[in-house]
């Protein structure tokens, strides 16, 4: 008797455990609400404050382990394990020269409003991480980080943020053969 009541209490313990790990929201809905199915913000909206990226000048890869700062201008790289200084890459002028192309015609959207607040809205409480950062001497940018699944990502607007995720993975896979000497 005691150990079915021990097994009842553990499975109505996980199920008040997972109470919170509803699907997300129908993508339908969240189109209504204003949010594109990639949670970033519409360019048809209106909504949110551009900002061009011409000014630029680092790139940092963003990997669940590490990050790699990138300057667009010499090529030169340093990765990051948390805090401490790690390997340090050197970049040939042609694997940047698409990323500085991208940055020089794109612009930052920032959502006015980031959070959508309507009343009866439920949020998932799903983190995702930024795909890569921009950033110009110490100030940074976190591009495509969302908090929940009611935060709408700051990105480059429009296809930038696609093309840029993109160059983002060609210079991650070229990680390992750009280690300085």
């Amino acid at each position: 008797m005691r150990r079915s009541w021990l097994i009842v209490c553990i499975l109505g313990g996980l199920v008040m455990f997972f109470q919170n790990c509803a699907p997300p929201m129908k993508a339908a809905q969240d189109q209504i609400a204003g949010i594109p199915a990639d949670g970033n913000a519409a360019d048809d909206q209106g909504n949110y404050s551009k900002l061009s990226t011409s000014t630029f000048d680092t790139l940092t890869i963003i990997d669940n382990e590490k990050s790699v700062d990138i300057d667009l201008i010499s090529g030169r790289a340093d990765a990051f394990m948390g805090s401490r200084k790690g390997e340090a890459y050197c970049f040939q002028a042609s694997d940047l020269a698409n990323a500085r192309a991208i940055l020089e015609s794109a612009e930052v959207c920032e959502p006015l409003q980031p959070y959508l607040q309507e009343e009866g809205r439920m949020c998932s409480q799903v983190y995702q991480y930024a795909h890569s950062a921009i950033g110009k001497g110490s100030q940074k940018l976190m591009l495509g980080e969302r908090f929940n699944g009611c935060h709408i990502a700051t990105d480059l607007c429009g296809e930038a943020a696609s093309l840029l995720k993109a160059e983002v993975a060609k210079l991650k896979s070229l990680l390992s053969a750009r280690a300085c000497n």
